[in-house]
């Protein structure tokens, strides 16, 4: 009689995965060498752990200098394509980073940001229907788009501004922050921002911002982040230093809808500010002093509570409205009744226009 022998299980497999390869010592000058040896193709791309070229280092921590220290402005412009803060500090105050991989410091520039939409299922027989955020950041991870992203920008101490730093090779390096999390608790950096983007904040229009330190809107790291170098090649031809924080960079729904207000030239709701991924190419990434598991490369923080699960326990009525252009037969959310809103300010006397302001691409923001 013959037996059927059933073959072994293999072991469950960890969900993490150990950091396989010991991360290589260089120094700031190496790893610099090695960037400007690299082909110039532009940003942004696709980020994974799982490329060859990804090379595991580790070099001093990053340096966070001046941000604590309160500016005496900061304003928000919309540009018709995204949403830019800028701000002026006292002289020797101004907000730079040094260290890491950098060899000279870098001063603040300004922050601005690329989201996507938010749609709901169009589903009356449900009580809950399920919704969507669509694609919003500029860089991918594992080909998958997340729907916000936050940029970071700064400039060489050497150079006279912003951009004067563009026609120098390492004139530019900018911090990137990906949502992976849209949440039902608003993300506290993200408070100074959204508290003053009005309902309908027009393009080429200046809000003025309450004054708090950048380290209440800039989460701070020195170590396990992402480094690449790219080139912009439109309307100029310069590098960019990339540094992406592996923190997931939370965004409440609220807070999402606040930037889905933001109107551009044309007085209709800016849509997709970000640009196509490109390749990776040739080109070398680093994981900079990386933390010792690798089960994804953003980390979710598991405190938070997801809007989805919030809306699958059907605790929320959300109002909405129809939008065609994002998806058809979906209703896009205006807002979230469970999210309390913050007490109407009073305007602000000196809203100003901004008459010689034409409509930036996302090459000027950076």
């Amino acid at each position: 009689m013959d037996i059927e022998v059933q073959p072994e299980e293999p072991p469950p497999v960890s969900k993490k995965r150990e950091l396989k390869q010991e991360p290589l010592s260089l120094t700031p000058e190496k790893v610099i060498e090695i960037l400007n040896g690299e082909p110039t193709c532009e940003s942004p791309v696709d980020l994974s752990l799982l490329y060859e070229q990804l090379v595991h280092i580790r070099i001093p921590p990053l340096q966070w200098n001046n941000f604590t220290l309160t500016p005496e402005q900061l304003k928000l412009t919309n540009t018709s394509y995204s949403v830019v803060l800028t701000g002026q500090w006292q002289y020797g105050e101004m907000p730079f980073i040094s260290g890491g991989p950098l060899l000279d410091d870098y001063v603040f520039s300004q922050i601005h940001f690329h989201w996507g939409g938010i749609v709901q299922e169009d589903s009356p027989s449900k009580k809950c229907n399920k919704i969507w955020i669509l694609s919003g950041s500029e860089h991918s991870v594992d080909h998958d788009q997340y729907p916000f992203e936050m940029h970071v920008v700064f400039h060489k101490r050497s150079c006279e501004s912003h951009e004067a730093a563009k026609s120098v090779a390492d004139g530019i390096v900018i911090l990137v922050y990906l949502c992976a999390d849209v949440t039902e608790e608003p993300n506290p950096y993200l408070e100074p921002i959204t508290r003053n983007i009005r309902k309908f904040f027009e393009a080429f229009t200046i809000m003025p911002v309450e004054l708090v330190p950048l380290c209440t809107i800039v989460p701070m790291f020195t170590d396990d982040y992402l480094l690449y170098a790219s080139y912009m090649k439109y309307k100029c031809n310069h590098r960019i230093l990339w540094l992406i924080s592996r923190e997931s960079f939370p965004i409440s729904l609220y807070q999402l809808c606040k930037f889905q207000s933001v109107r551009n030239k044309h007085s209709q709701p800016i849509t997709n500010p970000f640009r196509q991924v490109q390749p990776l190419e040739e080109r070398s990434m680093f994981l900079v002093n990386p933390s010792r598991t690798l089960e994804s490369l953003i980390h979710f923080r598991e405190d938070l509570t997801t809007v989805q699960e919030f809306f699958d326990e059907g605790s929320a009525d959300v109002k909405s409205k129809e939008e065609g252009e994002n998806a058809a037969g979906a209703k896009v959310i205006e807002k979230v009744p469970v999210i309390k809103k913050k007490k109407k300010m009073k305007k602000k006397k000196g809203k100003k226009k901004l008459s010689s302001l034409e409509e930036d691409s996302s090459a000027d923001l950076e």
